[in-house]
């Protein structure tokens, strides 16, 4: 698991398969747990701050700030590759 800037943030899905990161890099990831394999990737104009998965994993929510304004997505991620917020 690698990102270009400092993590910020993490949080493991429910079941422990899946674990987001928040990056100064301006990108929120989702990876596979036990390989370290990137599943999704979002793109972001600001650091993120804050990633979060919902009671079910099926979406994850991140938030940061850019330009002097707050900056938030959620995604149903479970398919997805890659997102531009």
């Amino acid at each position: 698991m690698s990102h270009q800037g400092s993590v910020t943030d993490l949080a493991f899905g429910s079941d422990g398969r899946y674990v987001a990161t928040a990056s100064d890099d301006g990108t929120a990831r989702v990876w596979e747990a036990r390989a370290g394999q990137e599943v999704m990737r979002v793109k972001h104009e600001y650091f993120v701050r804050g990633v979060a998965f919902s009671p079910d994993g099926k979406y994850f929510a991140t938030g940061g700030l850019g330009s002097n304004r707050p900056g938030m997505g959620s995604y149903n991620w479970q398919g997805s590759r890659t997102h531009q917020a």
